[in-house]
């Protein structure tokens, strides 16, 4: 397909780049805390609680395959719980 094609019967196609344009530069808050705490955070928390999680079980349980299974599952209901606990903070915190 070309442009032409495209923007067959588009009301603003003769000025299609100013209206990008705009829209790039408008004025508002940064997204970067809300990208920190939706992604990398829980991200983060899940690493520390497969750390600890190991840790604890690195003698408690006689399969290493066992402890590692328990570790990981651990540190999924962690992250999990963070996420929600973040959503249920951010929900009736915010009112």
């Amino acid at each position: 397909m070309n442009r032409q094609e495209l923007c067959k019967g588009c009301e603003q196609a003769h000025r299609c780049g100013e209206v990008y344009r705009a829209l790039g530069h408008r004025p508002g808050p940064s997204v970067v805390w809300t990208v920190i705490a939706a992604f990398l955070l829980p991200i983060g928390v899940f690493v520390a609680a497969l750390v600890a999680a190991q840790e604890a079980l690195r003698g408690a349980l006689e399969s290493e395959r066992i402890a590692a299974v328990a570790g990981f599952a651990i540190a999924v209901a962690v992250a999990v719980f963070f996420v929600f606990g973040m959503r249920w903070a951010r929900r009736f915190l915010n009112r």
